[in-house]
């Protein structure tokens, strides 16, 4: 489980701005160890372009439809929360500094 969640997580630490440069750390993270068919993986992301919201979401659906373990809504929600974690850790990590930086006279123009 711990390489699952690893993999979710490595690929929502190296991509700023989501878009489509998290789908070949996905693809080499879940097709290329064999966790999900390269067929399922270009069909869902297929039906992900079709609906709103972040292609993160995608994560969800790898998640379930892997063949490692967890999988299923465990899955969903293991790899859903891997690839959002490093962004919410840095947002919240960055915010009392945000908020020193912001107070100061010189930034204030």
């Amino acid at each position: 489980m711990l390489s699952f969640f690893d993999a979710f997580y490595r690929s929502g630490a190296l991509v700023f701005h989501e878009g489509h440069v998290v789908l070949p750390l996905l693809h080499s993270a879940v097709v290329e160890s064999g966790w999900v068919t390269n067929y399922a993986f270009l069909t869902e992301y297929g039906f992900a372009q079709a609906m709103p919201g972040p292609l993160f979401t995608f994560a969800a659906y790898l998640g379930a439809a892997t063949t490692h373990q967890p999988n299923g809504i465990a899955g969903a929600i293991v790899a859903l929360v891997a690839i959002f974690l490093p962004g919410l850790l840095l947002v919240h990590g960055m915010l009392p500094f945000w908020d020193k930086l912001r107070s100061r006279p010189t930034t204030q123009t």
